[in-house]
């Protein structure tokens, strides 16, 4: 799996939620968001997921939606998810994305409601670089 960036400036420029008292919450997938998926070598694509990060209240915040496109290999990546980490300039700041909100595989990501959590980080200078990095091995 390759890792995933975003610049800060593409952070920065992302407008400011209302006030909200959980820790996780939702917000509209919009078109800054990003379509990744997850395609496991000789099985193929197994999950496709929509996902940015902005800030709130002056910290970081990474928000997502996903879904399972096949069955085979979901258990194995469910853990990769499980694993996945969101780096700040090289330093994790967010590990484990199966929060993202999970809709069935017919359903389109880009009508759906992101959850979003915060990592209570806030970013250092306008030049920081964020990844979500998600890598592993599956035994099929």
């Amino acid at each position: 799996m390759r890792p995933l960036f975003f610049s800060a400036a593409a952070i920065a420029a992302f407008a400011a939620f209302p006030a909200v008292s959980a820790p996780d919450f939702k917000i509209p997938v919009t078109d800054r968001f990003s379509l990744e998926d997850l395609t496991w070598q000789g099985e193929g694509r197994s999950y496709e997921f929509l996902w940015d990060v902005a800030l709130h209240k002056g910290t970081i915040i990474v928000c997502g939606v996903g879904r399972f496109v096949s069955p085979h290999g979901r258990s194995q990546t469910a853990s990769l998810l499980r694993k996945a980490t969101v780096y700040l300039n090289d330093k994790a700041i967010l590990r484990d994305i199966t929060f993202f909100t999970l809709v069935k595989a017919d359903q389109p990501l880009e009508k759906q409601m992101a959850t979003c959590r915060d990592t209570g980080v806030a970013p250092a200078s306008r030049s920081d670089k964020v990844r979500l990095d998600i890598r592993g091995v599956g035994r099929f």
